[in-house]
């Protein structure tokens, strides 16, 4: 018998025991959705992190406070509270003779308080920040000015507003600028509102209230310590050189010793991505782990289906035996059903796979995040090859087994 009439009557055998097929191709469906998704949603979203990471400027080192941990992360990213870097720190960066080829450092801390404005009220974060800031990251004013380094100094009463902050608590930027809104209890003046920026380092930076950084420090929050700095350098080539620069500075600041742990972190564009794609991968491990374990057990089910369809077929095959069909005849019938049955469920597993990975990505784009949609070509290869293998492995002995049958064996079975 020729390929497509045997595939026909395997079609036909599929049909008459749908329930029973369903049951056995979940596991692989489970596999091939999984393996659809962490290609597809991986690359999705590793494309957005990097994107949002460059968004920063791929020129920018930044030093956190706190060592980096186990999980990558320094403590202060961690919530952890650290206070191991100083405006004096900041001060020392900004110095030309201790890192030349830094060009502006701004210093950072957060928090968060209830805010009242004329038409909002609510609890949000908040960002203290040098004046500096202006020339360290991507930001223009659209209305108004940003608060000086006198109004700095002097930890003026001022902000700077976001774009959307703008809108919502007064009504537009043009509103904005010269009102008075309350945060943590206190007055604040609006001297600035920010051209609109979208999301950055997943920071929706036109939601943004920026005020002084000694005003948040010394009037808000009480500390005299910086969350993190960011400094921008003279050109990409010179990163690496900068980072030795800072860490050599900061080691002597803090009295460490060469191979003492620090405590603080340096981080740039190349070293974020390299944490990224370490993460990434981790998590594509695990789940590459979850698709393993459930094509084994769909491969598993599969067997199991066809000894049983072995058994409820003893006197079909024994007819077609003894109308000539071969063992081999048998044997292919059985293995391409098993394969078939796999390959089915890896279908129905990537197109779950594409419509949750279609719906994470109109999730995140609904948010405001430039998340593209990927069809991992890859991993649907990967998925129907993989259903292909199980299929024909599990279901080679099953097969075997089948074209060995003896006909009067068969003929006397009911």
């Amino acid at each position: 018998m020729s390929f497509f009439p045997r595939l026909k009557m395997v079609w036909q055998t599929m049909k008459a025991a749908k329930g029973r097929v369903f049951l056995t191709v979940l596991g692989i469906v489970i596999a091939a959705a999984a393996l659809t998704v962490v290609f597809g949603v991986g690359r999705s979203v590793e494309d957005l992190i990097l994107g949002q990471l460059r968004g920063l400027g791929s020129d920018l080192i930044g030093v956190i406070a706190g060592a980096e941990s186990s999980a990558g992360a320094p403590a202060a990213a961690l919530g952890v509270t650290v206070k191991t870097l100083t405006g004096d720190d900041l001060r020392a960066l900004r110095f030309s003779g201790n890192a030349p080829h830094i060009l502006a450092a701004a210093g950072y801390v957060t928090g968060s308080a209830p805010v009242k404005s004329d038409l909002y009220e609510g609890f949000l974060t908040y960002y203290g920040v040098s004046a500096d800031i202006v020339k360290v990251e991507n930001i223009t004013v659209e209305k108004g000015i940003f608060f000086s380094e006198a109004e700095e100094k002097t930890a003026a009463d001022v902000a700077v507003l976001g774009a959307q902050r703008a809108q919502d608590f007064f009504g537009s930027a043009e509103a904005a600028l010269g009102r008075k809104f309350t945060l943590a209890g206190r007055k604040f003046t609006v001297v600035g509102v920010l051209r609109p920026r979208g999301t950055v380092a997943f920071v929706n930076q036109d939601m943004s209230v920026y005020v002084p950084l000694r005003t948040a420090q010394r009037k808000l929050l009480g500390i005299d310590y910086l969350n993190f700095i960011r400094i921008k350098v003279d050109g990409e080539e010179n990163i690496a050189r900068t980072r030795e620069d800072i860490d050599r500075l900061l080691a002597a600041r803090h009295r460490l010793a060469p191979d003492e742990d620090r405590d603080y972190t340096i981080k740039d564009l190349k070293s974020a991505i390299e944490s990224v794609r370490r993460i990434s991968d981790t998590l594509t491990y695990l789940l590459l782990i979850v698709a393993g374990v459930s094509l084994l057990s769909g491969g598993i089910g599969i067997m199991n289906m066809m000894f049983i369809s072995l058994s409820t077929r003893l006197r079909q095959i024994g007819l077609r035996k003894a109308l000539g069909a071969t063992e081999k005849d048998i044997a292919a019938e059985f293995l391409i059903e098993s394969v078939l049955i796999s390959t089915l469920g890896a279908l129905i597993g990537v197109l779950l796979g594409l419509a949750v990975s279609a719906a994470i990505s109109v999730s995140a784009q609904a948010f405001g995040y430039e998340y593209r949609f990927f069809i991992p070509w890859d991993g649907v290869a990967i998925s129907f090859a993989a259903a292909a293998i199980v299929g024909a492995l599990f279901g080679f002995y099953p097969a075997k087994k089948g074209g060995r049958v003896s006909p009067m064996e068969a003929l006397r079975y009911e």
